[in-house]
């Protein structure tokens, strides 16, 4: 897998809490578009953005 670190520790968690793959796939899609959306910004450095993500996508 070439992910991040990031993404890898996300999949690792859910691989051990028994996730279903396709579950897997689509939560670390979204996590990457949510990273990539903020210009790979740490959250602490955008203010409350999640309703514009989520506006965006509509």
């Amino acid at each position: 897998m070439a992910h991040s670190p990031f993404l890898n520790d996300i999949h690792k968690h859910m691989v051990s809490h028994h996730y279903a793959l396709r579950t897997i796939q689509t939560y670390t899609f979204w996590v990457k578009r949510y990273i990539l959306f903020h210009q790979k910004q740490h959250p602490n450095t955008t203010a409350r953005t999640g309703t514009r993500f989520n506006n965006h996508q509509a």
